[in-house]
């Protein structure tokens, strides 16, 4: 039987996270970003699903072949978390899996939906990388009136941007509160004439790896925006001893032109399998 286990019991799956490099859902299980956490026993786990509501998505961590996790996950899905995703109004169900995991694995797990299987990417620096500073040249080519700031506390909560909605959102997707974002994470932003252009911040946070979540407004795409704020992200992070994790898919050719030209590298994939609900 599959069991959701309160925020207070999620170290009963520490242990299963030692093999798992995604650290989204380390900063779940740890309580530093919002989750729910579903173990295949409420004591002594062997697998687990953990929900992060800033992906809205899941990680299979521990053994995908226990036996409990195969008898118990698809009635727990069609019950309890399926009803909650369409509540949500979520199309699809997407788990993360290590890149081992095979094909036939996966489909014995759920073996009368029509799994699909994607594969992400994910970049980080390097012990030896060679730090890529701004470059005043770049500043110079930001569209006119535009300005780089630092997403500090007292900037999330003056609420001075006409698209403030927008910087709510994306924070509060990621994080309970802006005094939790602030006590553990950071970021900055590409402001023109009062409305944010682009954003790049701490999505999720565990010990020193600080996952990145990034975004420009469709019209400022192509405009160095994004560059400039990525960058910026990642010098800050090199000041503070942080390593950036940068994760996406391998179709979105602008994510992994901005990762690598802010100096990360690739790290690792791993792979998603979803279906339709």
């Amino acid at each position: 039987m599959i069991t959701e286990l309160d925020r207070q019991h999620f170290h009963k799956v520490f242990l299963l996270l030692e093999s798992c490099r995604n650290i989204e859902a380390r900063a779940v299980a740890c309580g530093t970003n919002p989750g729910a956490v579903y173990a295949d026993h409420p004591e002594s786990p062997t697998a687990a699903l953990v929900w992060m509501q800033g992906l809205q998505g899941f990680q299979l961590i521990g053994d995908p072949r226990s036996a409990s996790l195969s008898a118990g996950l698809d009635a727990c899905m069609r019950a309890h978390i399926e009803p909650r995703l369409a509540g949500q109004r979520l199309g699809t169900v997407e788990i993360g899996v290590d890149s081992a995991v095979s094909d036939q694995v996966l489909s014995s797990l759920f073996p009368v939906r029509r799994v699909q299987v994607d594969r992400q990417h994910v970049f980080a620096l390097k012990p030896d990388h060679t730090p890529v500073p701004a470059q005043a040249s770049e500043v110079r080519t930001l569209p006119p009136r535009t300005a780089i700031r630092s997403m500090d506390l007292a900037l999330l909560k003056s609420r001075e941007f006409a698209d403030f909605s927008f910087l709510k959102q994306k924070i509060l997707a990621c994080w309970d509160s802006f005094d939790a974002f602030a006590e553990h994470g950071f970021g900055c932003l590409a402001e023109q004439d009062g409305r944010i252009v682009s954003l790049c911040f701490s999505a999720f946070v565990h010990g020193s790896t600080h996952a990145v979540d990034i975004e420009t407004a469709e019209e400022y795409r192509n405009s160095g925006c994004g560059t400039a704020v990525a960058r910026h992200y990642v010098q800050e992070c090199i000041r503070r001893g942080l390593r950036p994790y940068w994760d996406c898919t391998p179709e979105n050719a602008g994510s992994i032109r901005i990762a690598e030209n802010t100096g990360l590298s690739p790290d690792f994939d791993y792979r998603v399998f979803w279906y339709e609900l």
